[in-house]
């Protein structure tokens, strides 16, 4: 059921960029793009515990692929802009597109939140964040896909350092972080960051430099908590 309401809600998006871009390179985009956020939904591993077994799906996980189908538009959007940067048709669909991220955790904290459900909305998080990054290095250069390949750059590490595969307490900084990156970002490729570019590279510079230093710190703390276990043992 859950793969049926992804695909779906993915292939009415699909549709929408195709018939707004009028050329196949967008869609391509969009559909790799599509994959990529959907994946954990598409290719669900295994439970890893017994709470997560019942997981299923719920009203935020709807809300966290609504987001995800928005974006392929503004892939199309961003892909007829005149020039590079966003113009206001993106800007136009990709700020209802972050604000829904503060509605599926409102929901997700109001009715149920599970692992299964966390996962896909990190997922689009990191999708959305490597689309706009993306975009921003015909303007900025390659430095700002730094900020669109840190998260899949933290789970590739963890494939290869256990100890960053350890849960971390919830924080703040790393919400606030994580909820101005597509803020960010946008605004740097906006037409107010065009038209002022000190504007645009602060807010590019801020998305990238605030996220690695809370990366950096997660791994130091995953990193002292294994040190920690060592001794221990």
């Amino acid at each position: 059921m859950q793969r049926l309401i992804v695909i779906l809600i993915l292939t009415v998006a699909l549709v929408t960029a195709g018939w707004l871009a009028a050329s196949p390179v967008p869609v391509i985009l969009a559909a790799g793009a599509g994959i990529l956020g959907a994946w954990p939904v598409l290719v669900p591993r295994e439970p890893a515990t017994a709470s997560e077994t019942g997981s299923g799906w719920h009203w935020a996980d709807c809300v966290t692929c609504v987001r995800l189908g928005m974006l392929l538009v503004v892939i199309a959007a961003i892909a007829v802009h005149p020039g590079p940067g966003f113009g206001w048709l993106a800007v136009g669909i990709a700020i209802p597109m972050l604000a829904l991220d503060l509605v599926d955790g409102l929901i997700a904290r109001a009715t149920v939140t599970t692992a299964a459900g966390a996962r896909f909305d990190e997922r689009v998080d990191a999708t959305v964040v490597l689309v706009l990054a993306a975009a921003l290095v015909p303007l900025y250069g390659a430095w700002c896909l730094i900020s669109g390949l840190a998260h899949f750059a933290f789970r590739a590490g963890a494939a290869i350092r256990p100890a960053w595969k350890g849960e971390l307490p919830p924080s703040w900084r790393r919400k606030t972080v994580a909820a101005f990156q597509g803020p960010l970002l946008l605004a740097a490729g906006s037409p107010p960051g065009l038209a002022v570019p000190a504007f645009g590279w602060v807010c590019a510079v801020a998305a990238m430099a605030s996220l690695l230093v809370s990366f950096s710190l997660d791994i130091i703390a995953l990193e002292r908590g294994r040190a920690a276990e060592g001794k221990q043992a």
